[in-house]
């Protein structure tokens, strides 16, 4: 990896964990090489943003904008947004306690190709009055097209996966019509015979739509990765835009660019978090020490990589290679360096 310029972005690696957590089995291992690039590294603050976010400032976008993540998203599954207006419009379900209502993401609910495009069928046959066309290019992330403009600020649904969500409902110039459609949807998808079947079999219904990430195709980005690595569709369509190479997540780091500057995304920890799996995350972490971190870690000390760069959510780490002989600078156990 000569010259190579290695940046992992990995959302969830310090938490936040429950604080009941310190004491969970996932954090008893020592992580040897994980414990030195906190010890080691040269640490920056940054904006606490979620992984989009983080995106937006990564490819140059304005972080104060709404992100157009349907239309990105879109792009990144390989598809072409052409000129519309597209959003992310993603199946949930919405139960309701202590007179409020929680959100759950589609990745509680298991749907199955069949049954996601039956009910973007149903749901079509009340958006064609609008002019709108839902489609479902996996069954848990569906995109919505709007020839219209749409001026809505929005917030992603992994920010509200878990929780109530009243007040961050869609707000903006359009807000009302959009808050409207969003309810019409719910009392449609409640009656649809889909979600009937899944009720019966003691399955989460598919009872709502969360709209976020409005907007068309941003005509260009500001960032000069050579490649980038991610699954996230999202990333994938920054780096179509942003022309730079584009690659699966692989498995270890041993299949990365030898050249170039190289972003890879990482989204597994989040993923744990995000569904409150905290042996997913520890099982993650394990993976991350011993498929990533060890060989890199090898390669920055011959000199096979010019440096390494682990940003997370509020932090980023760089280390060089003269940066690893901070002797003094010792490791301390993977909790001191979390958030709970």
């Amino acid at each position: 990896m000569a010259g190579a310029q290695l940046h992992l972005l990995i959302p969830g690696l310090r938490g936040p964990l429950p604080p009941d957590a310190r004491e969970a089995d996932c954090l008893r291992p020592r992580r040897p090489a994980l414990e030195r690039l906190f010890a080691q590294a040269r640490t920056e603050q940054l904006p606490r943003r979620h992984l989009f976010g983080q995106l937006q400032r990564l490819f140059g976008l304005p972080t104060d904008a709404e992100l157009p993540a349907g239309a990105l998203g879109w792009l990144g599954e390989g598809n072409d947004p052409g000129q519309a207006v597209w959003l992310r419009a993603d199946p949930v379900h919405l139960r309701p306690d202590n007179e409020q209502m929680l959100l759950f993401d589609a990745s509680t609910l298991g749907l199955t190709a069949d049954e996601a495009a039956s009910l973007v069928e149903r749901c079509n046959e009340l958006l064609r009055e609008d002019g709108l066309t839902l489609h479902a290019p996996v069954p848990t992330r569906w995109y919505l097209r709007s020839e219209a403009p749409v001026r809505l600020q929005t917030v992603p649904t992994a920010t509200v996966a878990g929780r109530y969500f009243r007040d961050r409902l869609p707000t903006g110039g359009d807000a009302g019509r959009w808050l409207a459609l969003m309810t019409e949807l719910q009392m449609l998808l409640h009656l649809a015979p889909e979600n009937e079947r899944r009720a019966d079999a003691g399955r989460p219904t598919v009872n709502g739509i969360w709209l976020w990430g409005a907007g068309c195709l941003p005509t260009s980005v500001a960032a000069d990765w050579d490649t980038v690595v991610a699954d996230e569709p999202i990333a994938r369509g920054l780096a179509r835009l942003a022309g730079a190479q584009l690659q699966a997540v692989p498995g270890q780091a041993d299949t990365l660019p030898t050249t170039g500057r190289c972003l890879v995304v990482l989204t597994a920890l989040a993923d744990a978090l995000q569904a409150g799996d905290l042996d997913g995350w520890g099982a993650a972490l394990d993976m991350l020490e011993q498929q990533w971190l060890v060989p890199l870690l090898g390669c920055l000390r011959s000199g096979q990589l010019a440096s390494l760069t682990v940003e997370t959510t509020g932090q980023r780490l760089r280390l060089r290679r003269a940066d690893l002989r901070r002797f003094w600078r010792r490791p301390k156990p993977l909790p001191h360096y979390l958030e709970f």
